[in-house]
């Protein structure tokens, strides 16, 4: 990119974007005020300028002669790809335009699937390749074109999946430990620690590990808390692999490494959050884990789950197996 380029794309995006006059109709409701908070969080993030400062680095390409056969990026379908795409298939009609969804595609993440019409009106690749058959039949029937849609595999997991075959089932333990698997959303992952500090007192004798999402560490969120972590509770910088191996149980919101820990044999609670949209990656396949919605519902579900641990594993093991090689 140029200093041209940059300047021109901040005095662009210097101004509040505008809606536009004739908004669609979403079965009947006014969702002004949901398109108002998506165009001002676009601004002030600088979203809008990372689309725009895209669509510049394509054009700087083919103005530098470059030549591309094939463009692959992480398809998320959001902004910045659609302004990847638009450009790409101007500047490089014989390219071909390749998204891959590399991890999930909750029911809630509604930027992954297309409204009736809307794949032919937004700027979409050629081709989306998934890291397995469980997100292509999502996206396939929810309005993409399963001609568009690739299964593909799961480039990130081979690491993973070495370990899961040298690996050994646990059995009980006498000091079960739960991991917390925080996600990458400030409040989301503060309200699953609170939760872990509470949940049980240090004398039933139940370690909790606490292991951060790479882009939101403890301290990123440790103000949020009420109470400082209780000596049964603590942090943990190992491998994720390395930590679901130690484990009893796992207790999440949204992170994708409860299958992971699925693969693994270990059994998942799943907490709703109360203060974002529902981003489980198992929300279309409940039966795989178990759900609380509250503190209390929580301390059930992990101590149900710490109790039977070894009979629930054995009637689910093969269910779950089923589930991580659809998925990845």
């Amino acid at each position: 990119l140029g200093l041209s380029d940059l300047l021109r794309t901040a005095l662009a995006t210097t101004a509040r974007p505008r809606l536009p006059e004739q908004l669609p109709s979403f079965e009947g409701m006014d969702i002004e005020g949901i398109f108002e908070a998506d165009l001002r969080h676009h601004w002030i993030s600088n979203a809008a300028a990372d689309a725009l400062l895209t669509r510049d680095l394509v054009r700087r390409w083919a103005s530098r002669g470059f030549s591309i056969e094939r463009f692959i990026y992480v398809y998320e379908n959001q902004p910045y790809e659609r302004a990847l795409c638009w450009e790409a298939q101007l500047r490089f009609p014989g390219a071909a335009v390749v998204g891959y969804q590399h991890a999930r595609a909750p029911w809630m993440a509604i930027n992954m699937y297309q409204a009736p019409g809307g794949e032919q009106a937004a700027p979409q690749p050629h081709r989306i390749v998934t890291v397995g058959a469980h997100t292509a039949r999502l996206l396939t029937t929810n309005g993409n074109n399963p001609e568009r849609v690739k299964v593909g595999g799961a480039l990130q997991m081979g690491g993973f999946f070495r370990f899961r075959n040298e690996s050994h089932s646990r059995g009980s333990d006498p000091c079960p430990v739960v991991l917390v698997a925080a996600s990458s959303r400030l409040e989301e992952a503060a309200e699953l620690v609170d939760m872990a500090v509470q949940l049980l007192p240090e004398d039933e004798g139940v370690r909790f590990l606490i292991k951060c999402h790479p882009v939101m560490p403890f301290e990123a969120f440790s103000a949020l808390l009420d109470r400082p972590l209780p000596p049964h509770v603590q942090i943990s910088d190992a491998p994720i692999p390395e930590l679901i191996s130690k484990s009893s149980a796992m207790m999440y919101t949204s992170s994708i490494t409860c299958v992971q820990a699925l693969a693994l044999g270990v059994p998942v609670v799943h907490l709703r959050t109360r203060f974002d949209f529902d981003m489980d990656p198992l929300d279309s396949v409940p039966e795989a884990r178990l759900e609380a919605t509250s503190l209390d519902g929580l301390r059930d579900q992990v101590r149900w789950i710490l109790e039977n641990r070894d009979e629930y594993i054995a009637t689910h093991r093969e269910q779950w197996d089923r589930l991580v090689d659809d998925m990845y």
